[in-house]
């Protein structure tokens, strides 16, 4: 019997390093776990290490995305970075070059959805290239009672909503909460099939396009797929498909200046037999390269 999920990790060479640690933690704590990595297509080759990896499958973009989005993705991939982000600023400003948004952080997006959907799975636990386990894989985190399947939504009160949860009630035609806003950001996140699917064809059938030009339509930036799936599931959803709890429960980021600061006792904390930390995020920063703590991680994982 196939898993009910897999864990699914959008990639690109730059996150190479990173990658590498997020797999070695799951060689180690989830070896029978299904994974799928989205590869930009043209950085496959750097993967080639992983290539005869088990319950490894390296899927390129191009298998994800429609044609005419990768296209237009490569094309925005082989040019310097300061043009791209100038032309989403006159995008989000002005509303020129309306393919501004067709750039990797975007796609990714899309690439998830679509992931997400594939047959073979209940669905995807989505885990970035910089986050990785240090624990014992645990199914249960991502089991509901009675068949459900959780989604994450922590209230913020007295917090206005933001441009995401502003773009994910437009889009799905909701009136926005008041007093607070709800937040529905938490690595890692399980996007359920069922929901997923269920979205996408709304969205097509709204906009009468399909739903990934519907998403690239947005303003660049206004995307979250974690707020739209999250608002989704929260609010137009069957209620009793769906539980709530609060994301990241079970995992510690590591973000500011003083988490870096003291990442080696937060690696003991995290990686400490029996710990309620099952996961780490350490955010990938050109300030903070990998260089400087993989190794680290490397001997805790051996050490476990």
């Amino acid at each position: 019997m196939a898993s009910r999920y897999a864990f699914f990790t959008p990639t690109c060479r730059r996150d190479l390093a990173h990658f590498r640690l997020l797999r070695s933690s799951i060689r180690r704590f989830a070896p029978d776990m299904p994974h799928v990595a989205a590869v930009q297509t043209e950085d496959l080759p750097a993967f080639a290490e992983f290539a005869d990896e088990p319950n490894l499958r390296l899927l390129p973009t191009a298998e994800l995305l429609p044609a005419d989005i990768e296209r237009e993705r490569r094309k925005r991939a082989g040019r310097p970075m300061r043009i791209n982000r100038l032309e989403r600023s006159l995008q989000k400003r002005f509303g020129w070059f309306p393919r501004a948004s067709h750039d990797g952080w975007h796609c990714q997006q899309l690439a998830k959805f679509q992931a997400a959907m594939d047959p073979a799975f209940d669905g995807i636990i989505l885990l970035d290239s910089d986050a990785l386990l240090t624990q014992p894989y645990d199914a249960r985190q991502f089991e509901g009672p009675a068949g459900t399947v959780p989604v994450y939504a922590s209230w913020q009160a007295g917090v206005a909503p933001d441009h995401w949860m502003r773009a994910a009630h437009q889009l799905l035609e909701l009136p926005l909460p008041q007093g607070g806003r709800w937040w529905y950001v938490a690595q890692p996140s399980l996007f359920a099939r069922v929901h997923v699917s269920a979205l996408c064809q709304r969205l097509a059938s709204r906009f009468g396009k399909p739903w990934q030009n519907v998403l690239l339509d947005q303003r660049p930036g206004d995307l979250s797929e974690f707020t739209l799936y999250g608002v989704y599931g929260q609010f137009v959803a069957a209620p009793e498909s769906v539980c709530f709890g609060a994301g990241d429960q079970h995992t510690r980021w590591v973000f500011t200046a003083e988490d870096r600061a003291r990442l080696d006792a937060l690696l003991d904390a995290c990686f400490a037999p029996g710990s309620p930390l099952r996961f780490m995020v350490i955010q990938s920063d050109r300030h903070f390269p990998v260089e400087g703590w993989q190794q680290g991680v490397y001997a805790r994982l051996a050490a476990c």
